[in-house]
């Protein structure tokens, strides 16, 4: 309400008794809560949407590995001198 909206319940009030039983709300109504819980709530409110986890390819971990590898052996010698 402080930017304009309404509370949910409202659309629960204004809407046909029918329309709510054959389950219109269903798919719509997703909690999204803020603070320490938004990052769970846009990642569940994403999936109900449709989106997936991308897989990684074998390369793409290849290339992660090789840079973990350089970088480690240039910390080392840095540390070295």
């Amino acid at each position: 309400e402080t930017q304009g909206g309404v509370e949910f319940e409202r659309f629960f009030q204004t809407t046909p008794g029918d329309l709510i039983d054959d389950g219109l709300y269903g798919s719509l109504a997703i909690a999204a809560y803020g603070g320490e819980h938004r990052k769970v709530s846009m990642r569940l409110i994403a999936e109900a949407l449709g989106a997936r986890r991308l897989q990684q390819s074998k390369s793409v971990k290849r290339v992660k590995s090789v840079i973990r590898s350089v970088f480690g052996s240039l910390m080392k010698k840095a540390n070295e001198t």
